[in-house]
């Protein structure tokens, strides 16, 4: 079986969040199913061309324009790049200064379309569009009018919709007949997002519990209606992890953990991250790895610190995102030296050091999809102290392998740090707790094989001989 991955961004190339992880990886354990996964993306300025990448020797025609495309093979599977300099040739992924750039209904219109092309241009025809987030989503709505491949549209967050005015139509490449409520109409403007998922054949999202929750009006971002009424609910499969590029025991950032003596590999690594930030190397350590935006609760955090200080709790943060936020943390590192420290800049060394480094691992998120952060945390020994919502809750169980609150209030996170601080008191409850979070099994291959039925279901019921379904 032959599946087209179309996304926005793919670990290791081009990575901005979650969604690169599960592009980057996901395909690899469908490989080792036998399915012949390929990918295609923007070739953005910050991809450069290395060796083993190489033109194909034709340009892929769409939206009237002849577009270069370039292939890079990644080890498993090979990832195609989309050429539109005038698009993808900036210092940002979608933005820049935290806005998006104007013409991305253009960029991402371009990508939906030549995913539809490819296949003509490469001597391969893919038997499923497999489409990420909206940015792909007008792909489902072109390949539903022309008879293209059936297509699964993943949700890895319904708070991004691509949300555009009706005078976009035309850079996409889609009709005035199409803005309407059953297709991408919505509040008077266009939103892919919502095309994509009346169009597509299924509709997916990143775990169980956050394909419930987008079905209610709490969680469902305004399209909650259009998500109830879908012929098959949305289906709910959990992200897995790429085991071998989380792996403790042989991360060469860190120390190494092994889950038969975590205790000691967790104090080198302590000791080290400590003096790194200039932290006290005595109090419980918590660490967050996040975007500093409101959905991953970051606020809530800075609201409970008293408590935490009080606790015994230092912090140590890395993450950027709203310069509020940043403000806050900032001012907060200020005034307690030795007991708090932020980092700012992205750094993925020193990321792999606060998993390592951290004795809690903190995810107060208002809502998570699935979220990843968590289960690396668990992988390399960090205790995760989460929000039951989305992927938190099916990942992290309460007083097992971690600690769970319900509600987003900065009072209920310092109550389930404190419950977490008594267990980390006594040796023996944090090594069974810290052996059993090292062994879960995240790896994708469950997952890749639910991937797997629902592509086999998608070609059995495509009508044949082409024409709009």
């Amino acid at each position: 079986m032959k599946v087209l991955f179309a996304a926005a961004e793919l670990a290791p190339l081009v990575k901005v969040g979650g969604l690169a992880d599960v592009t980057g990886s996901l395909p690899l354990a469908l490989g080792r199913r036998g399915l012949d996964v390929r990918a295609i993306l923007p070739l953005y300025r910050r991809f450069v061309p290395s060796e083993g990448t190489t033109g194909l020797g034709r340009s892929v025609r769409a939206l009237g324009r002849e577009c270069p495309v370039w292939r890079t093979d990644r080890p498993g599977f090979p990832v195609y790049l989309l050429q539109a300099d005038d698009l993808y040739d900036r210092p940002g992924v979608y933005g820049e200064g935290g806005q998006g750039y104007a013409d991305n209904d253009r960029r991402y219109g371009l990508l939906a379309a030549v995913a539809l092309e490819l296949g003509e241009a490469i001597g391969w025809s893919p038997d499923v569009l497999h489409l990420h987030d909206w940015h792909t989503a007008a792909a489902a709505v072109h390949a539903r009018r022309r008879g293209g491949p059936p297509s699964l549209l993943t949700i890895h967050n319904l708070a991004y919709q691509g949300v555009f005015p009706r005078e976009s139509l035309p850079a996409l490449g889609l009709g005035e007949e199409l803005l309407v409520p059953e297709v991408l109409e919505h509040h008077g403007q266009v939103n892919l997002l919502k095309g994509g998922i009346l169009s597509a054949d299924r509709v997916g999202t990143v775990s169980p519990t956050y394909a419930r929750e987008i079905c209610t009006p709490a969680f469902g971002e305004g399209l909650d209606g259009v998500l109830r009424a879908l012929p098959e609910p949305p289906l709910g499969i959990l992200n897995g992890l790429d085991l071998e590029r989380w792996d403790p025991a042989a991360d060469s950032a860190v120390a190494p953990i092994r889950a038969a003596d975590p205790l000691s590999g967790k104090a080198a690594n302590k000791e080290r991250l400590c003096r790194e930030l200039g932290l006290k190397s005595g109090p419980v350590l918590a660490g967050m790895v996040t975007r500093l935006a409101q959905q991953k609760g970051v606020d809530l955090v800075v609201q409970a610190l008293p408590r935490l200080l009080d606790a015994g709790v230092s912090v140590a943060l890395l993450g950027e995102g709203d310069p509020a936020l940043a403000a806050a943390w900032e001012a907060a590192a200020r005034d307690h030296p030795g007991r708090v420290a932020f980092s700012r800049a992205f750094d993925d060394a020193l990321a792999r050091r606060i998993y390592a480094g951290s004795d809690l691992f903190l995810v107060p998120s208002r809502f998570e999809p699935c979220g990843l952060t968590q289960m690396i945390a668990l992988r390399y020994g960090s205790v995760p102290v989460v929000r039951r919502t989305g992927g938190l809750g099916d990942t992290v169980r309460e007083g097992e392998d971690g600690f769970v609150f319900e509600d987003p209030d900065p009072d209920q996170l310092a109550e389930a740090v404190g419950r977490a601080v008594g267990a980390l008191a006594r040796e023996d409850r944090r090594r069974i707790l810290l052996q059993r979070g090292m062994a879960r099994d995240f790896s994708w291959d469950a997952s890749a094989g639910r991937y797997h039925e629902v592509y086999e279901g998608l070609v059995r019921c495509a009508p044949q001989g082409g024409g709009e379904r």
